[in-house]
């Protein structure tokens, strides 16, 4: 008789079938979606990604660091940021300081956010000392960088905006929105790492926030969107802006001349924003779920490749 081991001819002819299911069930009126313009990011950048991220809520289990994670430390460097302009208000009042009176209100709002996070933190004393040093050079070269700016009043931080784009109803939230005493009005994303211009343009945006404020909200004209690199050893705003702005950072490109799009004029920008962005939500409430990943980029940090399997 036949064993385990050794099935049964007719067992053994069975062919093996695949089944390709790339498909989520599409997103209901009611279902609750949240993840602000992260839901486009993952979406332009992998739909299963998106998928399991945002309606799955698969997230990576946390890591045991020591100190704080880099999470942590880019919340902290916001905070510091925000409450300091809350204060300051413009670049008058920053470069009315004396250094020493500079010093002191930097220490007094990287006390403040210190204090704020402590409870969550859980870490000794000593690590909470490192932070606040670097926190402090961190922020004393970032003002160095905005003290040489043509003149600026910070005209709102942290103002969060909601935004219907077919069936998504997506809350995003624009860190610091600047405008210039000749009237321009810039948008600003703290960043603490390298940034690149790519991932505002093409058919896939991979970094939405921004030109996702610009393309569908009913605000005033923007005139320019910006990263601001907030780093000790080189900080620096880089952005795009719709025409040359004298009033702008040097740093800030126009339109015209940047190599990262053939768009010359901030109208065109705005429709193909608007195109690619409707196509990727639309994608996401179709439940569009393929593990395609935009680029080798997409899967370099990504906690989910035991789950999506793409190197089976």
């Amino acid at each position: 008789p036949p064993s385990i081991a050794s099935p049964s001819s007719s067992h053994a002819a069975i062919a093996t079938e695949w089944l390709s299911d790339f498909h989520a069930p599409t997103v209901d009126l009611d279902e609750r979606i949240r993840g602000g313009s992260a839901i486009l990011q993952h979406q332009a950048n992998c739909p299963f990604k998106a998928f399991s991220i945002i309606r799955l809520n698969a997230t990576p289990l946390a890591e045991p660091e020591h100190g704080l994670n880099a999470a942590t430390r880019g919340i902290l460097v916001h905070r510091v940021l925000e409450t300091l302009w809350a204060e300051l208000g413009d670049q008058q009042h920053l470069l009315a300081l004396n250094q020493h009176a500079l010093n002191q209100c930097i220490d007094s709002h990287v006390t403040q956010a210190l204090a704020e996070q402590a409870p969550a933190l859980s870490i000794q004393p000593f690590f909470l000392t490192l932070e606040h040093t670097r926190l402090t050079r961190l922020v004393q070269a970032w003002l160095a960088l905005e003290k040489e700016r043509p003149p600026f009043t910070v005209v709102s931080q942290e103002s969060e905006h909601r935004i219907h784009i077919g069936q998504l109803h997506i809350r995003v939230k624009i860190d610091r929105i600047d405008r210039t005493t000749q009237g321009s009005r810039l948008l600003i994303d703290y960043k603490t790492g390298d940034t690149t211009l790519h991932g505002w343009f093409g058919e896939r945006l991979e970094q939405p926030q921004l030109p996702l404020y610009c393309a569908f909200t009913q605000q005033e004209a923007t005139h320019a969107i910006s990263f601001a690199e907030v780093r000790t050893n080189r900080s620096r705003f880089n952005g795009i802006a719709s025409t040359s702005h004298t009033d702008l950072p040097t740093d800030i490109t126009a339109l015209g001349h940047t190599k990262a799009t053939d768009a010359t004029d901030w109208t065109t920008l705005l429709d193909r924003w608007r195109t690619a962005m409707e196509s990727v939500s639309h994608e996401f409430t179709q439940g569009l779920a393929t593990v395609t990943p935009h680029s080798a980029a997409a899967c370099r940090h990504c906690h989910l490749q035991s789950f999506c399997r793409i190197a089976s």
